[in-house]
This record gives structure tokens, sequence and C-alpha cells, in this order.
């Protein structure tokens, strides 16, 4: 049995330790070069498809049969065949790509982690239902979709009603959020926007949301976050303009629990960069950040745990209203005489 290369990956990534440990972490677009005896083997191939990218790593190590997962030590050991390891029997590399652009013998493609020079063994179409939806520019369709699921639990949920709201998460060294006017329980494609962390540059014409400076303040201030949840929890705001104080004052454990976890901010003009610089130096020490009169910001190490934090805290202000109109009603039935 012999491979023969169909092509190879014009790669920014000079050196194996360069590359990340999977494409849609930190991923970069990379050209593909097709050999000229394979060219009519590309017909039909379209920008914005979806390809499934074979190529074999020639630094992987055959003789390796086990290894620590993503060569972090501190996990136990396994078979190379329960990883994604270049090193194996046949280091063949599977990478999930988007065709961006056509030219020639050249496709550009988005992301591939592999090293410059790598040889390119084969290209399938993913077709059906695995296809995935093309979110925008420089967005991994599982983040997309993880975005889309999260604004629909958090719609479901009524944390979230309408266009209220954002969503984001941090992947590599870019920050994906809803965009300006989106339902978050229906977000659909053209309803992301991903932008570059240090600058604050968006990849695409999109409309941004009044709060980005916001989550990339805090994504800058607080390097644990990966994902971050802003909802306007209505019994939380109720509390707050009813002036019946905060949701942890109840004398349960699950509030003792999220105490230390919770800070307030007084009232500032959403959008404004006065706002951004508050929740920033408060997420340095507490994962949910209260607006008052406005809404909830919370962060985690991801998206999900973020908005269950979110939702244990609404619940704790829905028990919190419950117990005080109990006490209104009870001081009510004293005054009657039977």
């Amino acid at each position: 049995m012999k491979l023969k290369p169909i092509g190879r990956i014009r790669s920014p990534y000079l050196k194996r330790s360069d590359c990340p440990k999977q494409g849609h972490e930190q991923g970069l677009p990379a050209e593909i070069l097709l050999e000229e005896q394979y060219l009519s083997a590309a017909n039909g191939l379209c920008p914005g498809q979806e390809l499934l990218v074979l190529t074999w790593l020639h630094q992987g190590d055959r003789s390796v049969l086990e290894c620590h997962p993503r060569g972090d030590r501190s996990l136990p050991c396994k078979g190379v065949l329960a990883t994604r390891s270049p090193d194996r029997p046949n280091p063949v590399g599977l990478h999930r790509v988007r065709l961006i652009e056509t030219a020639g013998s050249r496709l550009l493609v988005n992301p591939l982690d592999v090293v410059d020079g790598t040889s390119v063994v084969d290209i399938k179409p993913v077709l059906g239902r695995e296809a995935a939806v093309d979110w925008g520019e420089q967005i991994p369709a599982e983040e997309g979709e993880l975005l889309r699921q999260t604004g629909r639990a958090g719609w479901q949920k009524g944390l979230l009603s309408g266009f209220n709201g954002n969503l984001s998460l941090k992947s590599g060294q870019r920050m994906i959020i809803t965009a300006s006017g989106s339902a978050k329980g229906h977000l659909a494609p053209g309803d992301l926007v991903c932008l570059d962390l240090a600058g604050g540059h968006p990849h695409g014409n999109i409309r941004m949301s009044s709060e980005t400076p916001m989550h990339l303040a805090l994504y800058r201030s607080q390097p644990l976050a990966r994902g971050i949840v802003h909802t306007h929890p209505v019994h939380l705001l109720a509390l707050d303009l009813a002036g019946k104080g905060s949701p942890l004052d109840l004398p349960l454990f699950e509030a003792g629990l999220f105490r230390e976890l919770f800070a307030e901010v007084e009232p500032i003009r959403p959008g404004s960069r006065q706002l951004a610089r508050a929740v920033a130096e408060a997420a340095r020490e507490h994962r949910a950040v209260y607006l008052r009169r406005h809404g909830l910001v919370c962060w985690e190490e991801n998206l999900t745990r973020a908005l269950a934090l979110s939702e244990e805290l609404e619940a704790l202000a829905r028990i919190k209203l419950h117990c005080d109109n109990l006490d209104q009603d009870t001081k009510g039935l004293s005054g009657i005489r039977y």
C-alpha cells in the first residue's frame, strides 16, 4: 500500500510546537497547494463549503502507543487511538475546515493546525446533516453552535427575552459575541461577530453589540474567563427595583456559597466605557457582577457554567421574592379577627 500526496500545506506554523492542540482553538487559515496532475479532481469545490482534509503528519512518532492527552502530564495516559495525538502508528491527520477561496492550484481553508510543508493525502466534502452552519468569518462551527444552544437555553429559562442581553466566548486570541439586535433564543448566521481581543477589530461587516467594550474589558482583566453571559433576570431586577435587598441575604446554604462570587455595580449607562471599566474591575475578584437597574454579568471557564451561575442567582432572587410575599400575606392575616 502506497499513499500518493495530492498536495502540500503552506502554513504559518513552522514548528510542531507552534500548532494549537485543536484547530478550532486557535487555528489560522492555511493554503493547500495541489499538485498539477490533481487539479481536475478539485472541480466542484466551492467557497463556503465544509471539507475534511486528510494529511500525513510526517513529524509524528510512529512508535508511540500511549500518551498524556494534550501533552498534559497531570492527566493519565491513554492509548493514542483514544486521542487526537499526532504520534500514532499511522499518523494520518483529520481536519474539518471551511473552504474560503480557490485560485488555480491554491485552496485557502480555515482553520488548519498543521506544520508548513505537511502532505495532503485526500480531501472530502462534509455532506448532509454533518455539514455545519457557516456562522461567519473566523467563527468555528462548533463555537457558533455552542452560542446558539446557550442563547436558546437562556431564553427558555427566562433569563433572556427578545433582543436583550448578550453572550460571548473567548476563542484563542479572538472573542465571538452576539451581534446587536439578535434574538438570543433564535440565533442564526449573521447574528455573531468575531473580534481580535487585543485591538477589538471585527472580522466582517457585522452590527456590533453596544456591550462589546464590556466583554472585551472583562476578558482582558480576567484571564480565566472563557465565556460571558449578560442576562436581564426578571426576579433579580424586581428585587432591586422594589428595594428588597439581595438574593444572597437568604439563610440558605446556596446563598452563602455564591456570596463570595457576587458583586454589585451602581447604575451606569449601558454600553459606556465607564460601565466596561467597572465590570472589568469587579470581575477580577468575582464571577457574577450585578449591574443595578440593568442586568447580570457572569463569567466562567466555559459558557455553559456562566449560564448556570446566572440561573442559580435568579433562582435565589425568586425564592427571596416568594418569602417576602409570604411575610406580607402572613402579616395581613394576623390582623384578621374571626
